[in-house]
């Protein structure tokens, strides 16, 4: 019995501390960018076409950013040799796995933007709660995609409890600008293994 309760312990106090050293917490990468190539397609917003969109390329820089200083050796390519292929293309008639090909990338990342405001019309007066939302996809040059996701960030977040910024604290630009990085991030890590606090 002493015994039991003995081992039972260890097994828990190997448990803890590998929880407290931060073994074991890591957030596995979805698509793992170590030492593969990728490249970032600027992303649409709404009706437009891709490479129309300001708010699009911009994200997808800060995308390209996050990626470059968190993952192991990847490697960007920059996809305008591709542009040709997409501009002023219908989006549902672009074949992914083809631009991926000219690309010779592993992986090419794709997106569009649906929801981008700095404050609700409808309930928000004199304050700002921005919000964005996107559909992403990753597609390889078999044309087949290795991960599709809706993803979306917030700004003010609601971890800090405080549901809208006053007019007089922040301007438009700057609750866009930080849903634009927030959103980026959040795409960033499904390419990179991070902790969950990061």
């Amino acid at each position: 019995m002493i015994q039991k309760a003995l081992v039972g312990f260890l097994v828990a106090l190997v448990f803890v501390s590998g929880c407290i050293i931060g073994g074991g917490h890591e957030i596995e990468a979805r698509v793992n960018a170590d030492n593969k190539k990728l490249a970032v397609i600027p992303f649409r917003e709404k009706d437009l076409y891709f490479l129309e969109s300001k708010h699009g390329a911009d994200v997808a820089g800060l995308v390209v950013s996050a990626i470059l200083k968190n993952a192991l050796n990847p490697k960007i390519v920059d996809p305008k040799k591709a542009f040709d292929m997409i501009r002023d293309v219908n989006p549902e008639k672009i074949n992914w796995g083809d631009v991926a090909t000219v690309l010779e990338v592993d992986y090419l990342v794709v997106g569009s933007i649906g929801t981008f405001r700095a404050r609700d019309p409808k309930r928000d007066v004199n304050c700002y709660r921005g919000e964005m939302r996107m559909d992403l996809e990753v597609w390889c040059p078999d044309n087949t995609f290795v991960l599709k996701e809706k993803v979306s960030a917030k700004h003010p977040s609601d971890r800090f409890d405080v549901p809208v910024l006053s007019t007089f604290d922040t301007t438009e630009e700057e609750v866009l600008g930080r849903l634009k990085w927030n959103i980026a991030k959040s795409i960033a890590r499904f390419f990179f293994a991070y902790a969950p606090d990061d």
